[in-house]
């Protein structure tokens, strides 16, 4: 059997961030993703990008930062997994 290893990130790097939630609260999931990341790093408006799944409904966020470091990462993961209808996240 093979094993499965976590892949090292280097830094610094571009990181995305997916999050999917329901689609019938987009505008408050959406919302709570920006200010997710934002309170960690920089995250500006044109580094997310919204899509709807085939059968709308689900939406997937995704946002794009720059990271200096781990502590980065997995702050923004913490709020991230704070946030209310969050169903799966990469």
């Amino acid at each position: 059997m093979t094993e499965c290893s976590t892949p090292e990130v280097e830094f610094p790097t571009e990181y995305t961030f997916k999050a999917f939630g329901l689609a019938e609260k987009e505008e408050e999931f959406i919302k709570a993703v920006k200010q997710a990341v934002n309170n960690s790093v920089t995250c500006s408006d044109d580094a997310i990008h919204i899509r709807e799944s085939s059968g709308g409904k689900y939406v997937c966020v995704s946002a794009m930062a720059y990271l200096t470091g781990k502590e980065q990462l997995y702050a923004v993961y913490r709020d991230l997994k704070a946030i209310d209808g969050l169903m799966f996240l990469l």
